[in-house]
């Protein structure tokens, strides 16, 4: 219990303790959440560029609301801090109660699990997705109280379960199927379908809310479907995000960070040295691994044109995973003192980096107080790795602009059809793309911007900008440029 606390304060500690957060997509959700403020109190700077409403979709609904329901006393980055506290920190416990509630004493795989908090979708920054889960697991364990029950209590546990499978849904569509499908896999698997009516009743409000979205929005206005299987080396290694392993098809390399491997190989040691002492899987448990595995390497990587659904698959997986994995190395003093050294070295490892990433943060932020406020900003960034994230941390860096003193730029979510921020005037009339940045031309996509913020090693980029817009300052690899004489 001791370790799995300390394990736990990392993770809030990773969240609150630091200024600058190096999570990919942070910033497009805190925008939208002060621009929703904005709107309540006329604050052009935002309301100018985007519009939004509060929404009410299968899609980070959450969010929006919480934050929202909060302004009056926190900010939209505390009230983010707090839901990705819920998000990221919550899930443990939660994963203990399903545990509990499938095979009692099985609940001290919730300490290697502590490690999956600083995986892959923790450093994209997947706020709603990361925060459905533990609902998911909470929904889980509920639905199998519901057959352990006394009647009165079950229709008690019906209606709490029915709260929790909303809140599951709006945050994230996928988790919730994918919630839908296990909660099937228990009734076929454990319960004897005893009360399954009661499980369909709880589903009900989230499948009539579903059924009527549907009905009403021609799925997010989507254009058109193309159920696509990528089956190259990415589909087959997106198991391995949850544990912090990342092929990049783009390179083709493979992005890590080294303490959290180490963890999980030590974690591997530990479970096959339970192993061969005679300490087995949970049959319970060890059943749901290969439904789920078969599930996801048949889900399309692709169903709709920018809507990705196979690899969500791999976060509850790697819950999974570790659930059918031997329990006995708590009864070990080697394989308990392995497991709790794991776990000790990915929550470190992460303080660490947290740590050293300030300083880079610091320089980002001292960039975008040079900017005056409500400007027209286009983000220059062939260089988008940190010294000590490797996820592309600064993709998004131009929103962190727009966060905090207004504006637009030409890369935010807004253009997303099923994101609920939308742009109001989109005054970039040609951009090279997020992601091609490197193809950047003054003279073809330098026009409707007021100021340029740059990081790249490309000196004919730098050059180019030099000989068209005033220097603005260099800070540390970050450079800006404007006003821009030819906006």
């Amino acid at each position: 219990m001791i370790a799995l606390a300390v394990s736990l304060a990392c993770g809030l500690a990773v969240i609150w303790l630091f200024r600058h957060l190096p999570l990919m997509d942070l910033p497009e959700y805190l925008l939208a959440a002060q621009t929703m403020v904005a709107a309540k109190t006329g604050d052009t700077r935002y309301t100018e560029f985007f519009a939004i409403e509060l929404p009410t979709q299968p899609f980070a609904t959450t969010y929006f609301w919480f934050t929202s329901a909060l302004s009056p006393v926190l900010d939209a980055d505390k009230a983010t801090r707090l839901y990705l506290t819920i998000a990221v920190v919550g899930v443990i416990p939660a994963f203990a109660y399903w545990l509990r509630k499938v095979e009692p004493g099985w609940e001290v795989q919730a300490l290697p699990a502590t490690i999956l908090m600083y995986g892959f979708f923790f450093q994209v920054g997947l706020l709603p997705f990361l925060f459905a889960m533990p609902f998911f697991f909470l929904a889980l364990g509920v639905s199998i109280a519901i057959t352990q029950a006394p009647r009165r209590r079950a229709i008690l546990l019906t209606a709490w379960l029915s709260v929790l499978l909303l809140l599951v849904y709006f945050s994230h569509i996928l988790p919730f199927g994918i919630l839908l499908f296990v909660m099937g896999l228990q009734v076929m698997l454990w319960t004897g379908r005893r009360r399954v009516l009661f499980l369909f009743v709880a589903a009900l409000p989230a499948l009539l809310h579903l059924a009527w979205f549907l009905a009403n929005n021609r799925v997010v206005n989507v254009s058109s479907f193309d159920w696509s299987y990528d089956f190259p080396l990415f589909h087959f290694t997106s198991v391995l995000l949850s544990f912090n392993l990342l092929y990049d098809p783009s390179s083709g390399v493979w992005r890590y960070q080294a303490e959290t491997l180490v963890a999980w190989a030590i974690v591997l040691c530990a479970f096959v040295l339970a192993w061969r002492t005679g300490f087995r899987i949970s049959p319970r448990l060890g059943a749901v691994c290969p439904i789920m595995v078969i599930l996801w390497i048949g889900t399309p990587t692709q169903v709709a044109e920018g809507i990705f659904i196979s690899f969500h698959f791999t976060y509850p997986l790697g819950f999974f995973l570790l659930a059918a994995a031997p329990s006995g190395w708590a009864r070990k003093r080697l394989t308990l003192a392995l497991v709790v050294a794991a776990c000790l070295l990915a929550g470190g490892g992460e303080l660490w980096r947290m740590a050293g990433f300030q300083a880079e943060g610091a320089e980002l932020e001292r960039a975008i107080d040079s900017i005056p406020e409500a400007q027209r900003l286009q983000p220059v960034i062939t260089d988008l790795e940190s010294d000590w994230f490797d996820n592309s941390a600064y993709l998004h860096a131009a929103t962190w602009y727009n966060f905090r003193k207004g504006g637009t730029n030409p890369y935010s979510v807004a253009h997303i059809r099923h994101f609920p921020l939308k742009y109001r005037k989109h005054p970039f009339p040609k951009v090279p793309g997020e992601w091609h940045h490197s193809a950047f031309d003054y003279e073809i996509h330098g026009r409707g911007t007021d100021y340029f913020l740059v990081r790249t090693r490309d000196q004919r980029i730098i050059d180019q900008l030099a000989s068209n817009v005033p220097f603005q300052g260099r800070f540390d690899r970050w450079l800006v440029f404007g006003p821009n004489p030819h906006p």
